[in-house]
């Protein structure tokens, strides 16, 4: 049996009513949980259409009230920011002008307040009785008038020095020049501030005729300010650039300095702009020129420098463990390419410059030469300086480096010497690097050449006497050394078919002092023990010949390249065995 309409319907609004009743209670709970009125407003403006249930809008009735203190409270925190920026004089919105800004921050506050009163609106008429709700109200139409209040405020008294301001502005000079004589643009911050506050208050207010009549000439102002601010720079740069140019350009700068002085009068109310742009125009062309000049002078000093990143003489291949590169003369010829192009650059970049300041062969353009001049001897200081401390570095015995140089010792025309006296090769070398001061020759006509000035600075000399004494130094103990093979000089001095003639008539080879005696030793036949002695002599000879330093190095910089003369010294010795075993031989051969 069915169940009857009427019980179906109490059912269904039964359950109606429960769902309500819950979903009262959890609005309740998060209405209790709404830290601001701008939370409680938001939650409104989610679920406000639910109060238009009777069970929902009598279970926040009672809620409404921590609502209307909540906007109390806002309406207070409001009046306390007005307050506080009236005294403080108005804090101004970001980027904005000093007016502009506090009216913007007004009208933020006026819409703070206004979004926070539309969330009580929902809400008013669970709350007609209230006696708070009506000191709300009141409360909220005295917030209104104070920040409408402050508003006409603002503007009265911007409206009240505008026309001031702009009369101020535009007497000004558009140029004023500082203590170390540089211009600046003039244009005052109060007829800048004007042009701001223009652009934002003519959509909101009427401004003063004034003040729309100087905004109407905005573009024009801009236009003026770019032209100057151009003029400003290029004077500037060229008046702080300026140092060995200046005597050639000092009547062009004077010519520039005069017409400025006339323009420094003007104002902005003047209707002498074609000046400016006249003195603009010249300053642009002259500070064009004036940069290519300076960065073709840069372009010299950096070809200079670059000839002292290296020393003239390096080891062959760049290694550290190399000798010098003597034999090849690739590398230094390189070197002297880079300085001579180096010179035809510089010609040509001086030509340049001249045509660029158009100078006159006058005493500033000799000074100019001078200038340029003095650049190169100071290049080719450095490229010497570092040249003789490479040299000297590696000359000195406390280095602990690899050896810098290679003399051969020879066994020529019966005589053992090196292969070139080592001094002699210092000079050859220190002659190549001073020759790097010849290659450019000075531009002024009236300098010596940088050789001659090189030679008499006082640093040059002291390492070059350095590297020479080393030098001396060296070569005497080589000499030494020398001098200790002298032992061995009887196998290339003494005549093998004499000394082999007296062997044969005394059994030995008797002393200079024997045979230049008044009695001469008794002849005696050589034994074939005799023959032997001779034999072992001259291969302990050899053994020691073969034990002899093929390479030793000398105060840690010089190597002597022994293996020539030792070669020669076991072919010498190998020719005198070799005349004994022969001599034997052919005995046996006869008999």
């Amino acid at each position: 049996m069915y169940p009857s309409v009427d019980v179906s319907l109490q059912q269904f609004q039964d359950d109606i009513t429960d769902f309500e009743w819950r979903l009262g209670c959890l609005l309740c709970r998060v209405w209790d949980d709404c830290p601001a009125a701008e939370a409680a407003g938001k939650l409104l403006e989610m679920f406000g259409f639910m109060l238009e249930r009777p069970l929902i809008r009598q279970q926040l009735r009672h809620k409404s009230l921590r609502l209307v203190r909540l906007l109390s409270g806002e309406l207070e925190r409001a009046e306390r920011l007005l307050d506080g920026r009236r005294e403080a004089g108005g804090a101004a919105g970001k980027n904005l002008p000093p007016a502009a800004g506090r009216l913007a921050r007004a009208h933020h506050l006026r819409q703070r307040v206004q979004t926070a009163m539309r969330s009580y609106e929902a809400v008013r008429h669970l709350c007609l009785d209230s006696e708070e709700a009506e000191l709300l109200l009141r409360q909220y139409d005295r917030t209104s008038v104070l920040l409408r209040q402050y508003c006409d405020a603002v503007y009265s008294d911007w409206s009240g020095r505008v026309d001031a301001d702009c009369d101020f502005g535009l007497e000004q000079s558009v140029m004023l020049r500082s203590r170390d004589d540089l211009l600046r643009v003039n244009f005052t911050p109060q007829l800048a501030a004007v042009l701001r506050e223009v652009k934002y208050l003519q959509a909101q207010r009427n401004v003063p005729p004034r003040a729309a009549e100087i905004f109407s000439r905005r573009q024009t102002f801009r236009k003026n300010i770019c032209s100057l601010e151009l003029l400003v720079s290029c004077y500037n740069q060229v008046v702080s650039s300026v140092s060995v140019e200046f005597p050639l350009v000092q009547q062009q700068l004077q010519e520039v300095q005069e017409k400025l002085t006339e323009a420094e009068r003007l104002t902005w109310s003047c209707e002498g702009w074609q000046l400016i742009q006249q003195i603009r125009e010249q300053l642009c062309e002259f500070h064009c020129r004036l940069s290519r000049a300076r960065a073709n002078m840069d372009a010299m000093t950096r070809s200079i420098q670059a000839w002292s990143v290296s020393p003239l003489l390096e080891r062959t291949g760049g290694q550290t463990d190399s000798l010098l590169d003597l034999e090849g003369g690739a590398q230094l010829d390189r070197r002297y390419t880079q300085i001579r192009e180096s010179g035809a650059e510089l010609l040509r970049l001086t030509q340049e410059n001249r045509e660029l300041l158009g100078a006159e062969p006058a005493e500033s353009w000799v000074r100019y030469l001078d200038h340029i001049d003095d650049k190169v001897l100071d290049g080719f200081f450095q490229l010497l300086s570092i040249s003789l401390h490479f040299l000297s570095d590696n000359m000195n015995p406390e280095s602990g480096g690899a050896p810098l140089l290679c003399v051969c010792v020879q066994l020529q025309e019966a005589e053992c010497v090196l292969s070139c006296r080592l001094t002699d090769r210092l000079k050859s070398l220190l002659d190549q690097i001073y020759t790097a001061a010849e290659l450019i020759h000075p531009l002024s006509v009236c300098r010596d050449p940088h050789q001659l000035a090189l030679q008499q600075q006082v640093e040059l000399c002291v390492l070059r006497g350095e590297v020479l004494r080393r030098g001396q130094e060296v070569q005497e103990e080589a000499e030494r050394l020398r001098e200790q093979l002298d032992r061995f000089s009887f196998l290339w001095q003494d005549d093998r078919q004499e000394v082999m003639q007296q062997f044969l008539t005394y059994g030995r080879v008797p002393s200079p002092e024997e045979l230049e005696a008044e009695a001469p030793p008794p002849a005696a036949p050589p034994t074939l023990q005799d023959f032997s002695r001779e034999v072992e002599s001259y291969e302990r000879l050899r053994g020691e010949a073969s034990r002899l330093d093929e390479r030793p190095v000398l105060s840690g910089w010089l190597r002597l390249d022994l293996r020539p003369f030792r070669r020669s010294l076991l072919s010498v010795i190998q020719s005198w065995r070799r005349m004994f075993t022969q001599h034997l031989l052919e005995s046996v051969c006869s008999r």
